[in-house]
């Protein structure tokens, strides 16, 4: 089954308000529009979810169902996003830098160092060369 998820937003926006012109309101698409989708999703979905009524919708036991499955889908959607955030304000993520010692130590650890104070949810890691790890293991070696 192919999932359009638009499909599940008219669904919930129908279910949250109880209407089908309320929903188009709050989707800002017409009310023929809400109807037109929230078939075509019953019919998927093989059976009724609302109950119409002169004065609204209310949902039906599958409707219901569905509904907890969708709140709980929204709230993920909801945590991702608030995380590209975090990410995107530099509040949290990663650095990796791939550097030698030399260049870490004489030139990029006070930026580092500043970055780090500036932003210190976000961890740095450092990639070191080959070469560099070589240079540590054999000057361990030595001593």
């Amino acid at each position: 089954m192919e999932v359009n998820l638009e499909w599940y937003r008219v669904f919930y926006w129908i279910a949250k308000t109880g209407s089908l012109s309320r929903a188009a309101e709050q989707l800002h698409i017409t009310q023929p529009a809400v109807s037109h989708t929230i078939k075509q999703l019953e019919s998927t979905l093989g059976g009724q979810l609302f109950f119409r009524t002169p004065r609204g919708v209310t949902l039906t036991t599958e409707g219901s169902v569905l509904l907890q499955y969708i709140e709980q889908a929204f709230h993920s959607v909801e945590i991702g996003e608030k995380a590209i955030a975090e990410m995107n304000n530099l509040n949290s993520g990663e650095i990796t830098i791939g550097a030698s010692d030399t260049l870490c130590k004489h030139y990029l650890l006070p930026y580092l160092e500043q970055f780090h104070k500036e932003h210190p949810g976000i961890p740095n890691s450092d990639n070191e060369s080959n070469n560099t790890r070589n240079t540590r293991a054999a000057k361990r070696r030595e001593d």
